[in-house]
């Protein structure tokens, strides 16, 4: 799983660059702080049955954090981009 992947490459590498979006890096472990903190704030909603959250970003360092953080909730995500019709 790609989240699961992440999370042990942060493990190994906290310090390794992780990502790069708008003009900066982003160290493993900032990404991984950024998506687990969006993990735990959905965790009360992750075991109903309704287990797909919407994800409304557009590549920054926030929608790459709230990709992995809804996947490591044990959700499905729904990407929705702001262009396209409802």
């Amino acid at each position: 799983m790609l989240h699961s992947f992440f999370f042990a490459s942060a493990d190994r590498r906290p310090d390794d660059h992780a990502l790069w979006v708008d003009g900066r890096h982003y160290t493993y472990a900032e990404v991984r702080a950024r998506a687990r903190g969006i993990s735990v704030a959905l965790a009360p909603f992750a075991g109903g049955p309704r287990r797909n959250c919407i994800l409304f970003a557009h590549r920054s360092a926030c929608a790459y954090a709230g990709l992995l953080g809804v996947l490591a909730a044990g959700m499905a995500y729904v990407p929705l981009h702001a262009r396209f019709p409802p």
